[in-house]
C-alpha cells in the first residue's frame, strides 16, 4: 500500500467546544487496531453496514492516530510505504468502506498514546453497545495490567460498581475456547457468572454444552450449578428418591447430622427417619430421655 502525503481537510461539524478537523483519507492508508477488543465481526452485520453506507455515506468519522513506526517494503530499490495510520475506533466502518471500494473516508486524527487509544476504543464501543461483556472486561484488564490504571477509573468507564467488575474478572479465568463459545452463543452475564463457579473444567464444559443445547434460562442454569456444587442426598426408605440440596438446606442438614452424632457419642440414642414427599423433606427425630437415677 503506497503512502500518500495528500490529506484533504473538511470543515468539522461538531457540537463540542473544541472543534476537531475531519480529513478525507484513503482506506488503504489505514490499518486495523492492533489492540482490537472485538473477537469477531459478523459478515451479515458488515454487509448491512455497507448497504447503509452506500445509501447515506459514513455519518460518523473514524478515529485514527499516526503509527509510531511506519513499516515499509523495499522493492527494486524503491521504498513502498505501508499504512501510516491505525484505527482507534470505527473498524467496522473501515471494513465496510473496503468492501464498497471507497477511495476516501472521513477521519479524525487523534494524538492519543497507547493508553488513551485503548480507553477511547473501549468507550466508543460501549457507547454503541458493540462489545460483548467479556470483550469489555478483557479491555479493562489490559488497561489495569498494561498501563497500571486504577480499578475505580475502569469501573467508572464501564459504569459498573467495583464489586461487579471484580466478579467479571473471575470470568476471564475461563479457557479461551469456552470464552469464544460464550461470546458466539450470546449467553447472558448471569448465565456465565453461575457457570464460572464450577472449578472442574470437564464438568463446567458439559454443563455449558447442556445449557446451550437445552436453551436453559439463567435461573435454570443457576439451579443446575447448585446441583453440581452440592451433593445429592438419598432417603433411607426409598433409594430411588433423590433430593437435590441447595446450599442453605445442605448447611442445615449437615449441622443436624453433626448434632445427632454428638448425642450418640454421649450415649443418647437418637432415632431419625426421613420422608421425601412432593416439594418437602419430612424429618422426624426421636431422642430417648435418660432415666433419672433413684
Amino acid at each position: 500500500m503506497i503512502f500518500s502525503k495528500k490529506i484533504k481537510p473538511l470543515k468539522a461539524k461538531s457540537n463540542s467546544p473544541k472543534e476537531r478537523k475531519i480529513y478525507l483519507l484513503s482506506p488503504a492508508e489505514i490499518s486495523p487496531n492492533p489492540n482490537q477488543l472485538r473477537r469477531s465481526i459478523s459478515n451479515t452485520s458488515l454487509s448491512r453496514l455497507a448497504d447503509s453506507i452506500q445509501k447515506y455515506g459514513i455519518l460518523q468519522p473514524i478515529i485514527i492516530r499516526e503509527r509510531k513506526n511506519i513499516p515499509f517494503i523495499e522493492s527494486g530499490g524503491e521504498i513502498i510505504y505501508s499504512e501510516r495510520y491505525e484505527i482507534i475506533a470505527g473498524e467496522r466502518r473501515w471494513r465496510a468502506a473496503l468492501m464498497l471500494g471507497l477511495s476516501e473516508i472521513p477521519c479524525i486524527i487523534s494524538n492519543a498514546d497507547d493508553k488513551a487509544s485503548l480507553e477511547i476504543h473501549l468507550i466508543e464501543n460501549i457507547r454503541r453497545d458493540k462489545l460483548h461483556y467479556i470483550e469489555e472486561t478483557e479491555g479493562a484488564s489490559r488497561l489495569i495490567r498494561g498501563f497500571e490504571s486504577q480499578v475505580d477509573e475502569i469501573a467508572e468507564i464501564l459504569s459498573l460498581p467495583k464489586t461487579a467488575l471484580a466478579n467479571r474478572f473471575k470470568i476471564l479465568r475461563l479457557p479461551e475456547d469456552e470464552k469464544s463459545m460464550i461470546i458466539k452463543s450470546g449467553l447472558s452475564e448471569r448465565h456465565i457468572s453461575a457457570i464460572s463457579k464450577i472449578d472442574n473444567e470437564e464438568k463446567r464444559l458439559i454443563l455449558l454444552e447442556q445449557v446451550l443445547s437445552s436453551s436453559m434460562n439463567a435461573p435454570e442454569t443457576e439451579r443446575a450449578v447448585e446441583a453440581l456444587l452440592h451433593p445429592v442426598y438419598k432417603t433411607k426408605g426409598d433409594e430411588k428418591r433423590k433430593i437435590t440440596v441447595i446450599s442453605d438446606i445442605g448447611f442445615f442438614l449437615n449441622s443436624m447430622n453433626r448434632a445427632i452424632g454428638i448425642l450418640e457419642n454421649s450415649g443418647i440414642k437418637v432415632d431419625k427417619s426421613e420422608l421425601d414427599s412432593e416439594g418437602y423433606l419430612e424429618i422426624k427425630i426421636k431422642i430417648r430421655k435418660k432415666t433419672k437415677s433413684k
